[in-house]
């Protein structure tokens, strides 16, 4: 019967939605489900050695409450929709519960007494987790417990919290924390904290000597072999107060995850007041984007100290109470972008890219009428990317806070992108406007991916624009559209905008996951979606010549 219902509609739909070929660059196929896939979900994508492409559907029983059912759609090498059958259940590695634990760090807390505190809190967490045999690997089921670790310091210090990174070889933290001195000149004085189960507490001061700010500090990553940045660094900025000093003499801080200096850079920042806001790693380098204001004064007198650190009573997405503050100084609009570039103990660049040029430095994609010129507001990086001639690609999203289902949430605005030459100097901001506008689709970021061609002369532009429906009971689930657009990089202009599905597919999302793979050998990108009404399975390769 099953069978039947898969080869019903068939015939009606490949009528129309045979492989589609754009250009020589996208191929597209679309099959039918069955009426029970479509109550069902999707639950793998399996590439065989013929080329072949299959999704698996898992679908609930009619009679029995634990009844499961799968099905098997598959397409050839050249998209061409196969076939739609039953299947038996796929074998998987399956492995037992297991109950875990786990040192964890946050600042403040619930209560009235300490929701506005940053004193350090250190706490085993035990969870009880569950297998998930789809992505191989364990995930939280259930926590169990919380018990808070009683530090044992021979200061006897109340330490207030700015981050902490966990050091997965022993099971200890990292912390980056701060104690007040009593000193008016030196009021915190900021300190690297290796803390084990035991609540046993190594303290050393940061390696700057002085009144400083906390700019920026994040853990970094470039997992390739032979190259200087490990698994588990992080870095450090830090800004003079008023009266150490310069107040553009910066301190750049590179420490691997037990707390040792790995390089050090004291640099002339291109502003007295420098705001940080990501970070990336390629090829063994260090490359931050940065904000600044027109004003001569120093960081603390514009801006306020960074903290990273969790606080689980804290206002939004669970900050702390000092990030708190720093967002909302951080909230206004700039008057600069910075590129900051350092090299083992080095700083290579510093470049400034005055926001009130960039409307001469846009560009759009042919067939577009606007795209938004960059405003100075504040933004988050999604990726970050160095070119074979040693240009860069930088795009992201404005972020800005709103009401949502009455409470304050995260949410992500205009899509920016910038491209600086291999001095870090600004070459164009290549400028978009979103395709969908409403609040609800704007509390998710867009993924944002650059493919690179060898000779280093092109780029393709990849965003997945985010759109959020309701369904009958009020509850909101997301669709994931494709478009891409080719860059010229030598002449730093748009070319025109390709959409895979045409906007009437959208890629799955399922277990946090968006379904799409790419093959470096091939420089393919293969999409698995669905029909907007649910009704079709989609799949679509795009090759990048």
């Amino acid at each position: 019967m099953k069978n039947k219902l898969l080869k019903s509609g068939a015939s009606l739909l490949m009528l129309f939605m045979a492989t589609v070929v754009i250009g020589q660059t996208i191929k597209e196929g679309v099959g039918p489900l069955s009426n029970k896939a479509q109550k069902g979900y999707m639950d793998g994508t399996i590439f065989d050695e013929n080329g072949n492409i299959s999704m698996l559907y898992k679908i609930k029983g009619d009679k029995k409450k634990d009844e499961l059912f799968y099905e098997l759609y598959s397409f050839d090498k050249d998209l061409k929709f196969l076939e739609g059958k039953s299947v038996q259940e796929p074998k998987v590695e399956m492995k037992p519960d297991r109950k875990a634990s786990g040192l964890k760090a946050w600042v403040g807390g619930f209560s009235s007494f300490d929701v506005l505190s940053m004193k350090l809190k250190v706490f085993i967490k035990e969870e009880n987790q569950k297998w998930d045999y789809k992505n191989q690997q364990y995930v939280t089921d259930k926590v169990i417990s919380e018990e808070v670790v009683k530090l044992k310091t021979e200061a006897g210090r109340n330490y207030l919290g700015v981050a902490a990174y966990k050091n997965e070889e022993n099971d200890n933290l990292m912390v980056l924390a701060f104690y007040e001195t009593g000193d008016k000149k030196n009021p915190m004085q900021y300190v690297l904290l290796g803390i084990d189960r035991d609540g046993g507490v190594k303290e050393r001061n940061i390696d700057a000597t002085g009144a400083y700010s906390m700019v920026f500090c994040q853990e970094i990553t470039e997992e390739a072999p032979g190259k200087s940045v490990g698994k588990q660094d992080f870095v450090v900025i830090l800004a003079p107060k008023t009266g150490n000093g310069d107040a553009t003499k910066y301190v750049y801080l590179h420490y691997d995850i037990k707390g040792t200096l790995k390089n050090k850079v004291e640099f002339t920042s291109p502003s007295p007041n420098l705001l940080v806001n990501s970070v990336d790693v390629k090829n063994g380098e260090v490359f931050m984007s940065a904000l600044s204001t027109k004003s001569k004064d120093a960081y603390e007198e514009v801006f306020k100290d960074y903290a990273s650190i969790t606080n689980p009573g804290g206002g939004p997405d669970e900050e702390s109470f000092q990030k708190d503050k720093y967002n909302r100084a951080a909230s206004e609009e700039m008057d600069n972008l910075h590129l900051l570039k350092f090299s083992g103990n080095k700083m290579i660049f510093a470049t400034t890219a005055p926001v009130s040029e960039f409307k001469a430095k846009k560009q759009i994609a042919a067939g577009e009428k606007s795209g938004k010129v960059y405003n100075g507001k504040k933004f988050t990086v999604q990726n970050f990317e160095v070119t074979p001639n040693n240009e860069f690609l930088v795009s992201g999203q404005i972020t800005f806070y709103q009401m949502f289902n009455n409470r304050p949430v995260k949410s992500h605005g205009d899509i920016i992108c910038f491209h600086f030459d291999s001095q870090g100097k600004l070459k164009a901001q290549y400028a978009v406007d979103k395709l969908y506008e409403d609040r609800a689709s704007e509390i998710t970021v867009m993924p944002q991916t650059f493919f690179v061609t060898a000779d280093g002369k092109s780029a393709y532009w990849e965003i997945i624009e985010f759109k959020m429906e309701k369904d009958f009971f009020g509850n909101y689930f997301p669709h994931y559209f494709p478009r891409i657009v080719k860059i010229d990089l030598v002449k730093a202009t748009l070319g025109e905008f390709k959409y895979p599905g045409n906007k009437k597919y959208y890629i799955y999302h399922g277990d946090g996951s968006i379904t799409m793979y790419f093959d470096a050998k091939t420089a393919t990108r293969t999409y698995v979606g669905i029909g907007l009404k649910d009704e079709s399975v989609w799949v679509s390769e795009v090759t990048f010549d």
